[in-house]
């Protein structure tokens, strides 16, 4: 996390950076478990890291909301 959007007052600044820790937590509530631990690491043996990752974020902001 940075609070650069904060330190040089980017328009919302504030706002985006709350929503970037909040976005992080919800990595740690929704997906911190064994079920979850073990499709990241076959995700990523298989090289599809960043699609999962893409699949996790849009759930995790649903979740969140």
């Amino acid at each position: 996390m940075t609070p650069l959007p904060i330190l040089t007052e980017q328009p919302h600044g504030v706002e985006v950076v709350e929503g970037l820790i909040l976005h992080e937590l919800g990595h740690q509530i929704y997906q911190d478990d064994d079920e979850s631990r073990a499709v990241d690491e076959l995700a990523r043996n298989a090289g599809l890291s960043s699609l999962l990752n893409l699949v996790e974020d849009e759930h995790l902001e649903r979740n969140l909301r």
